[in-house]
């Protein structure tokens, strides 16, 4: 436990100390969207861009994302307001690293090898962000607990059930982990009673979380956009390619320990990883064609919820291994502490950038926005101005803008981030 409060402890102030301003994923602002709805029926997001010479509001129909992240990130805002949204990631962090630590306790493995999941650079990333991929991190990580603890209570099952219940409606494919280790978990709790309540618990949740989605999205309850981003042995190449370096790069050697473990639950939990890794090999997002360098992160995001069965396998491959380049313990703190600031700070940069302009934008009233920016340095700022502006970005649009608009037009020149200019076209 003194692990943990001290880890803890040192995530928190990290966490404060660069506090999210923004966000910087466009999906977040689906979710938050969502989740303010649900709370004030009120949509606080003017979303408008200029396209094709006009100005287009955004269709912002987000029944392809599941319901319950924009459910949490709600609650927050309704508790704190618009930036209480960004505790969603951090929260689920310290939910992550309490159970992670409790699962290396239950295998007597060291407790420091918890620390692991801040190596991991889009841990640091989503911890800033209103989506679901920490939370179905957090989720996986308590179901997996239940799972390698000897004995399970009522309660243990109850919540057993539930997370199953619930997992799909925080990302889809949580219920491919979940339900892949809901063998072993009925193997080892095979009473009638328990697997009873296992399954009454998880058909529950599962209706009661379909026919909420059901009332808020209307007959299509949720269904994701194929036609965006579909599933195709094409991808299957180019994914291979990216997700090698995610596991043997960004969390080196990761699936090498995984099929190295042979302890507890081994065969379970390589087939878990193998079939998730499997659907995202086939699934056609590819985050560096989106978002440059950083789509590297966004493609990572999605092995987060995987990331705590890989700290197990490693924590096992190294518990009699002898190192003498290294303190294995003072490596693991210093390199994964480190990595957890640098992506923070990166972070927390871009937001100040995104801060400045929008407060730029906020000083005029009715007006157009044209700016040197590319698209996706700019394309959320939309989003922060409630003055009746809108943003464009691409040079003829631009023109466009200026040569058809009735509205007045407002130049962002950037040049560096010490200086920004606005000048009245």
């Amino acid at each position: 436990m003194n692990n943990y409060l001290s880890y803890g402890f040192f995530i928190t102030i990290i966490f404060f100390v660069f506090y999210p301003q923004y966000f910087l994923i466009i999906d977040e602002v689906y979710y938050a969207q969502r989740g303010v709805e649900l709370f004030s029926n009120i949509n606080p997001f003017d979303i408008v861009e200029w396209q094709n010479g006009t100005p287009q509001n955004i269709n912002t129909d987000i029944r392809q994302y599941p319901l319950l992240t924009s459910l949490l990130s709600g609650v927050l805002w309704w508790i704190g307001g618009f930036k209480a949204q960004f505790l969603l990631g951090f929260v689920s962090l310290l939910i992550t690293l309490y159970f992670t630590e409790k699962i290396l306790l239950s295998l007597k493995l060291p407790k420091f090898w918890t620390i692991l999941i801040l190596m991991f650079p889009a841990t640091a990333l989503m911890s800033r962000t209103v989506m679901s991929d920490m939370p179905s991190m957090a989720l996986v990580t308590i179901f997996l607990y239940l799972l390698f603890k000897n004995r399970n209570s009522l309660w243990g099952i109850l919540v057993a059930g539930s997370i199953l219940g619930t997992a799909f409606f925080l990302r889809e494919t949580n219920i491919i982990l979940i339900g892949v280790l809901s063998i072993p978990f009925l193997m080892k709790n095979n009473k009638n009673k328990e697997i009873s309540l296992f399954l009454l618990s998880a058909v529950l949740l599962f209706g009661t979380f379909f026919l909420f989605s059901l009332n808020i999205y209307g007959p299509n309850f949720y269904s994701r956009e194929l036609g965006v981003y579909g599933f195709s042995v094409d991808n299957l190449f180019n994914n291979l390619f990216i997700y090698t370096i995610i596991l043997l790069a960004l969390f080196p050697l990761s699936i090498y320990f995984l099929f190295k473990y042979n302890d507890k639950y081994a065969n379970y939990l390589k087939i878990a990883v193998s079939l998730y890794l499997g659907v995202y090999l086939l699934y056609s997002y590819n985050g560096i064609e989106n978002s440059g360098i950083k789509g590297i992160l966004l493609n990572a995001r999605f092995i987060l919820p995987i990331i705590p069965i890989f700290i197990i396998a490693i924590a096992h491959f190294f518990q009699k291994k002898i190192v003498t380049f290294v303190n294995k313990k003072t490596f693991v703190l210093g390199t994964s502490f480190s990595i957890f600031i640098l992506i923070h700070v990166i972070c927390w940069y871009q937001n100040k950038t995104q801060m400045r302009l929008v407060e730029h934008i906020k000083k005029y009233d009715n007006s157009i926005i044209a700016s040197n920016f590319s698209y996706n340095k700019l394309k959320y700022l939309n989003y922060f101005t409630t003055n009746n502006n809108f943003v464009v970005y691409n040079e003829n649009d631009i023109k466009e803008c200026i040569n058809k608009s009735n509205q007045s037009v407002f130049v962002i020149v950037f040049n560096n981030t010490k200086n920004l200019s606005i000048l009245n076209d």
